[in-house]
């Protein structure tokens, strides 16, 4: 025969959890399709998707700090009284869950050391442009790269296919 209890309510505490995670992941190409012409003023967009479900900071940095011809060696900033790099202009824009980040673009060179103040530099996850409060759950990105023409500033750059990379990284902010 059953007995009775003094009581005819029970609690259970139920727990669960769901764990940080702060990612990044190409949202198109990652290089630019075509060769452009690097004489003359172009802008190059590249695409990414974003998902952190806490505040984080997104960082992007420069080998180079400027486009450089692939064949150049060393430190040497010219060849034959040529050129061999091109400065170039990065901009970072991010939608979050709240209002987009839309921070002034950058020079490349501020891209390396960040010896340009740059808000978005940063080589290592947690690093970089904060959030604030915001999150980006399943949200987009964009990198716009672009340059002037030479037309006016009467460089010469010797021939040849120049090239930079850009890494961009996203972490949970420090």
């Amino acid at each position: 025969m059953a007995t009775a209890s003094d009581s005819d309510t029970i609690t259970i505490d139920v727990k669960a959890k769901i764990e940080e995670r702060c990612g990044i992941a190409a949202n198109g190409p990652t290089s630019s399709a075509s060769t452009p012409n690097l004489e003359a003023a172009t802008t190059l967009n590249f695409g990414f998707k974003l998902n952190c479900n806490v505040p984080f900071a997104i960082g992007v940095s420069s080998e180079n700090g400027a486009l450089r011809l692939s064949t150049a060696t060393g430190n040497a900033n010219s060849a034959n009284g040529f050129s061999v790099e091109k400065p170039y202009n990065v901009k970072l824009r991010v939608d979050t869950d709240g209002q987009p980040l839309t921070p002034d673009q950058c020079s490349s060179d501020a891209l390396v050391r960040n010896s340009g103040g740059c808000a978005f530099f940063g080589k290592t996850p947690g690093q970089g442009l904060r959030s604030g409060q915001r999150t980006a759950i399943n949200r987009e990105g964009s990198i716009e790269v672009s340059w002037p023409s030479d037309a006016s500033s009467g460089q010469r750059r010797a021939a040849g296919i120049y090239q930079d990379t850009l890494t961009v990284v996203v972490g949970v902010r420090n």
